[in-house]
């Protein structure tokens, strides 16, 4: 068992945030100064039109019949980050189509080899023409047998046809009944309201690691009006976390990919956990 590792989140927009390219390389740049051993992505998208590509090496499919294209986030990133020497096995789960031309995913990497993988359909609706389809996707890397880590990206509480609670009780039925669950991603849930999305995780015995953190800074990640969020005025929101089924040692959590000092490369900030065992520490 490793004596610490690091987890990082990121809603990463990709081929929807302006500027693309260049935000892709600057995402690697920081992704090789922090060296995440697990990342997790939501809004990982490819074109419709771009050419199929030959899975590379690293890859390993969530399921048969995915296509991926040549301009896959995913696969872009880590193709690029291997040129770096930092080496990544990953997987992506095509969701939904989105902003007219793009698949969009989520995925998962992992520094270890990934031993297994398992997905599901955690909304009411199955149809990747529906931009209300969300999924859930988890893997289980080589150096353990009973943890697993999972990325998903969910609905706002107030979803009047596809609302987080039973995008909720759909993931608990998908997850394993034992061992160590992580669980990251964009909960569209912000942190600070009561008795919504993120009261219904933590009543349910999961552990938040921004607040299991010995370190910590204010936690928010998206500071403006984003999409999926213009029809309210919240703003300066924590709705992307990390959450553990059990208790844990945190040493520091930290947003990442907010301009201090890592230049923002979304309409989302990441988060990064840094998590101890057998009373180690290693700093962020």
């Amino acid at each position: 068992m490793r004596e610490q590792f690091s987890l990082l989140t990121l809603n990463a927009h990709s081929h929807a945030e302006p500027d693309y390219k260049r935000k892709l390389h600057q995402f690697v740049h920081g992704v090789a100064k922090l060296q995440p051993d697990i990342i997790a992505l939501q809004e990982a998208s490819q074109t419709q039109t771009a050419t199929p590509v030959t899975p590379p090496k690293g890859y390993i499919p969530a399921a048969e019949g995915i296509s991926l294209a040549a301009d896959n986030h995913v696969c872009r990133a880590a193709n690029l980050l291997a040129e770096t020497g930092l080496n990544y096995h990953w997987t992506w789960l095509p969701i939904k189509q989105a902003y007219g031309n793009l698949t969009e995913g989520i995925a998962l990497l992992s520094r270890l080899p990934i031993q297994a993988v398992r997905w599901g359909c955690i909304s009411q609706t199955n149809d990747p023409s529906n931009w209300r389809r969300r999924m859930l996707l988890g893997i289980q890397t080589a150096d353990t047998d009973d943890t697993w880590y999972f990325c998903t990206h969910m609905a706002r509480w107030d979803d009047a046809e596809d609302a987080f609670r039973g995008q909720w009780e759909n993931t608990k039925a998908l997850l394993p009944h034992t061992g160590t669950l992580w669980l990251m991603g964009d909960f569209n849930n912000p942190a600070e309201i009561r008795c919504e999305g993120y009261d219904l995780i933590a009543a349910a015995g999961w552990q938040d690691t921004f607040m299991l953190a010995r370190e910590k800074d204010d936690g928010i990640t998206v500071q403006k009006s984003i999409d999926g969020w213009r029809d309210t005025d919240r703003k300066a929101m924590r709705i992307d976390q990390i959450w553990c089924s059990r208790k844990v040692e945190i040493l520091r959590s930290a947003v990442v990919f907010n301009g201090n000092p890592l230049p923002v490369v979304s309409d989302h900030y990441g988060v990064m956990a840094m998590v101890l065992q057998n009373g180690k520490e290693q700093p962020l």
